[in-house]
């Protein structure tokens, strides 16, 4: 149904709701507006004709727009269409240039979100660490909890020191001094990147000061330890392989039976893994080679439930032995400087010794190193021998006991 009269005030508010579809009042002064009115609502609209096609704009409810202010809208909107303008086309267009402004402003605040930022750090600032792994545990663990669905532009000094004043709270000032550093690191990359303005991390000293650990088991806890790792698989399999081949946690953690050479009695710590970018030759005592081969599996990852994947939870196994030997207050690093002290003590030259531990300056001075070839491969062998037999005199257990 649809009527003409000049639209007014009081015609609007006079004019009832119909019980069912709707009707259309004309203006009588303005060819093309009208008020609309449903069931639920009053509206004022304009028709018009764009290329044969009949078109219709709302113009707004009739509650909210003066009848005077409607009428010249609609005049507007009937100026644009004799200069060829589609009111309704060009309200789409504009309502999608809005929609598309506002998804660019959703991926651009995505892209600030801090676990993507952390994310694509990881991925372009800690590729060629040889580290990243522990780095981006410390991550996961310590910072995504925190932060991880917050702008990373949102984050304050004041939320950085309290995760370190926490951390120093719980009685852990080397791991706060790690949280800082690696984070530190992260917000860095971000200046460079004009991701921040500032870094949270501005004039942040580090809350703890590290001394050198200087850590040696003494004889009776290194036997408690080693005895305490036949109850604990596969973290107690490698905790007793990082003892007999004095290796870091992570080479032996992550070492895989192709770097074994069973004839030669050797275990080759390919360069991509060892920490100084080198690779490295450890002759094997014939313990560790009993070790391995009472383990079960004979593919990829040696310590590992199947050998698919690398056994990673170390500090829980180093916790729980730890806690069945007793034995407190102990790294796996403090095992490594252990045996090497150890072999010391029996007599191994440093030179043997550095070798073993395959540090950089393994020959001495520079000068010592770049003419000083030899492999000292037959000494080690001895030495790592020797250690080996040291150990298993003060052990209890046997070399793996079932677990």
């Amino acid at each position: 149904m649809a009527n003409r009269a000049k639209l007014t005030a009081e015609l609007v508010k006079q004019t009832p709701l119909p019980t069912s579809g709707q009707i259309i009042v004309w203006d009588t002064d303005v060819k093309g507006f009208g008020l609309r009115l449903t069931t639920g609502t009053k509206a004022f609209i304009c028709n018009y004709r764009v290329k044969g096609r009949e078109r219709r704009v709302t113009i707004g409810n009739a509650t909210v727009w003066k009848v005077a202010d409607a009428r010249d809208e609609a005049k507007r909107l009937l100026q644009d269409v004799d200069k060829g303008v589609d009111p309704v086309a060009a309200r789409e267009a504009e309502e999608a240039s809005r929609e598309q402004e506002r998804q660019r402003e959703h991926d651009e605040r995505t892209k600030l979100v801090f676990s993507a930022v952390v994310a694509e750090w990881l991925k372009r600032d800690q590729a060629d660490n040889r580290s990243a792994a522990d780095v981006e545990r410390l991550v996961n663990r310590e910072l995504l909890p925190r932060w991880g669905e917050r702008l990373v532009t949102d984050i304050t000094k004041r939320d950085v020191v309290e995760l370190l004043d926490a951390k120093m709270d719980a009685g852990h000032p080397v791991m706060a001094n790690r949280i800082l550093a690696h984070t530190r690191r992260l917000f860095n990359w971000c200046l460079e990147r004009s991701i921040i303005a500032t870094s949270p991390c501005a004039n942040l000293s580090r809350p703890a000061t590290e001394r050198s650990r200087d850590r040696i088991l003494t004889d009776t806890e290194l036997a408690k330890v080693w005895t305490a790792c036949a109850w604990d698989w596969p973290g107690g399999a490698a905790v007793r392989f990082i003892i007999l081949t004095v290796s870091r946690r992570d080479e032996a953690f992550g070492a895989t039976w192709a770097e074994i050479d069973f004839d030669k009695r050797e275990w080759t710590i390919p360069a991509e893994r060892a920490k100084n970018g080198k690779a490295h030759v450890l002759p094997l005592p014939p313990a560790a080679v009993e070790l391995l081969t009472s383990l079960p599996t004979r593919k990829g990852f040696i310590f590992s439930m199947d050998g698919s994947v690398c056994f990673s939870s170390y500090s829980r196994a180093r916790d729980r032995i730890e806690k069945r030997s007793a034995v407190e207050d102990w790294t796996f690093h403090d095992l490594r400087r252990t045996a090497a002290t150890g072999m010391a003590a029996l007599g191994t030259s440093p030179v043997v010794i550095e070798r073993i531990l395959n540090h950089v300056n393994a020959a001495g001075s520079t000068l010592a190193a770049v003419y000083n070839r030899y492999s000292y491969a037959s000494e080690m062998r001895s030495a790592l021998d020797g250690w080996a037999d040291h150990v298993l005199s003060l052990a209890t257990a046997p070399i793996l006991e079932k677990i």
